[in-house]
């Protein structure tokens, strides 16, 4: 081993990002939040941000939050309200921040689908799973908030949604699952298990993870999840 490669490999061992305190930026807050069932559909000119089932409702109010925090940051006028349906589902609508989210998935309309919605109304729809293309690209290993920042926002509003201590539980959204995993992979967990239900319907996804100090404060994670857990079930 030359001089310079010793120096790169001291380098690399002295990089530690354990007391790195990430701002939440509020739109992959919301991101993380959404539902991406077999993923999200886009309805052009759509104004339904999110649907949330009824046992969910202790969430909505988070997540309007969160959008209000995006109107506010973003400088976007626009009115958020909540519609709830004939079997408790929760929609929140708001046409602007719809178009703020949706806008980040690049959707393109061309093979889109046509329906008629409740209004009889002719809409253009398609379904577009979320990926890392919509993050910037990691450069370094050293945090920086112009690259982690956002990834740490998607964990935050995925766990507010649909986490519980160090776990996520999902249904039927693989492609949002690998993502969780390789956000967790670049975020400093020790640890993932990926375990999954057979021959059911919707198909159920469990994460776990081992947090280091970051995701610890991030994800208000009280007990100590660092170890590998040999006897815990897959």
């Amino acid at each position: 081993m030359t001089g310079s490669e010793r120096h790169a490999v001291e380098l690399i061992r002295l990089i530690d990002n354990s007391t790195y305190v990430p701002r939440a930026d509020p739109t992959y807050v919301a991101l993380g939040f959404l539902d991406e069932y077999w993923g999200r559909t886009v309805v052009k000119g759509g104004e339904t941000v999110e649907t949330f089932y009824p046992d969910e409702k202790n969430r909505v109010p988070r997540f309007v939050a969160t959008l209000e925090a995006i109107a506010k940051e973003g400088n976007i006028t626009t009115e958020i309200r909540q519609e709830i349906g004939p079997q408790g589902h929760i929609a929140v609508i708001s046409r602007e921040l719809t178009a703020h989210l949706d806008k980040l998935y690049a959707p393109n309309f061309d093979g889109a689908r046509n329906f008629t919605d409740v209004d009889g109304r002719k809409r253009r729809a398609i379904r577009i799973g979320i990926g890392v293309e919509m993050f910037p690209e990691l450069r370094s290993r050293q945090y920086k908030p112009e690259e982690v920042d956002c990834r740490f926002s998607y964990l935050l509003g995925c766990h507010i949604r649909y986490g519980k201590d160090n776990s996520f539980k999902l249904a039927n959204a693989a492609h949002k699952v690998k993502l969780v995993i390789e956000l967790l992979e670049c975020l400093g967990a020790s640890w993932i298990k990926w375990s999954w239900t057979i021959r059911t319907a919707p198909i159920g996804h469990r994460i776990e993870f081992g947090p280091d100090a970051v995701l610890t404060r991030l994800l208000g994670l009280a007990a100590d999840f660092g170890k590998w857990d040999e006897s815990a079930p897959g």
